[in-house]
């Protein structure tokens, strides 16, 4: 357990495409260390997240009214916001010059634009509060852009681009914004996947809780500082 300062122990934590998968053992993680977490999910999943939220909704990240009304219907529960886990996300398989448009853009759509929704809703808040932390979920693909998966790759280097923009806008107060790659996990997106959601909790348990003055605008992976645009200066380890 970490000093009062950093401790998530009362925090509000709040994470989107929390019924299932990453999301899910995210907000788990947080509730189990005594944060009060509010999650939401398509509205088919509801009663999914809620099993492991204190407050659950219905809400489609591309729709920035429902992220906002979301936001607000936390903040209105527990009286503020501290962390933001901005989790929702699709991946889709279709090569770039025969793919139907929908098959790249949905994943823009949910993976950078909802992205995008949740952090305008959320950090507002916390910039007027002076403190708070964004956490980001993305990929390696941002960089080794595998092929048939260019809406996936495209989504998360532009979301890399947007949190290094919000580092910079949001230096003078306490508000720090990461990414987080998860590396392999299963999940349904990720059949093939190595390790368990639940293995991706302790670097954003790390991100939620960097003490003031803590990195900002940078990418993470298994609790360490990765430079995600210096591949060949990293050393090789297994690819997400």
């Amino acid at each position: 357990m970490t000093d009062g300062q950093t401790d998530i122990a009362g925090k509000v934590v709040l994470v989107t495409g929390a019924a299932t998968g990453i999301g899910r053992a995210l907000a788990a993680g947080f509730r189990a260390d005594g944060a009060h977490v509010a999650g939401c999910d398509l509205a088919a999943r509801v009663d999914e997240a809620q099993e492991v939220c204190d407050l659950a909704g219905a809400c489609d990240v591309r729709d920035a009214a429902q992220v906002r009304a979301f936001v607000d219907a936390a903040i209105a529960k527990f009286g503020r916001l501290d962390v933001v886990v901005a989790n929702a996300g699709i991946g889709r398989y279709a090569p770039v010059l025969d793919a139907g448009w929908s098959d790249i853009a949905d994943v823009i759509e949910i993976n950078l634009f909802g992205v995008l929704h949740t952090l305008r809703a959320a950090l507002p808040g916390m910039r007027e509060q002076r403190s708070g932390r964004a956490i980001v979920l993305v990929s390696r693909h941002a960089e080794l852009c595998p092929a048939e998966l260019s809406g996936y790759s495209m989504s998360k280097a532009a979301v890399v681009a947007l949190t290094r923009t919000l580092s910079r806008e949001l230096a003078d107060v306490d508000v720090l914004v990461n990414n987080l790659i998860p590396g392999p996990t299963l999940t349904e997106m990720n059949p093939r996947g190595s390790q368990e959601p639940d293995a991706v909790y302790p670097t954003a348990r790390m991100l939620a809780t960097l003490p003031p003055g803590g990195p900002s605008g940078r990418t993470f992976w298994d609790g360490q500082d990765y430079p995600i645009w210096s591949r060949f200066s990293t050393p090789a380890r297994r690819e997400d």
